[in-house]
């Protein structure tokens, strides 16, 4: 259950600490700032990957967005045939209890 948004949790994503005040559990919050550290390190593994932080953040900050919209759009192409096949369901478990009436 969501916690009161007064609640704080200390992450330390690429050496830095963070005070994040957030509604949500402290194992959530870490999780996530796990992962912003994760695509950062993914971003620095390049080559030819910026020395500055700030840099890193935002092409990590980048990367983030494009898997959540990528995320989105999967999900939203994905809905109809679901859809059909809930569709589909309700008729069979219509027609079962039909004919054991």
């Amino acid at each position: 259950m969501p916690q009161d948004s007064s609640n704080v949790t200390n992450v330390e994503i690429h050496g830095l600490t963070y005070a994040v005040r957030s509604s949500l559990e402290p194992a959530v919050v870490n999780k996530y700032a796990a992962h912003v550290e994760k695509k950062m390190i993914d971003v620095e593994t390049d080559e030819k990957a910026p020395t500055d932080s700030l840099k890193v953040a935002v092409l990590a900050a980048l990367n983030i967005t494009d898997e959540y919209f990528i995320s989105k759009a999967t999900d939203q192409s994905v809905m109809p045939q679901v859809l059909k096949q809930v569709e589909n369901l309700e008729k069979l478990i219509d027609e079962a209890l039909a004919s054991h009436a």
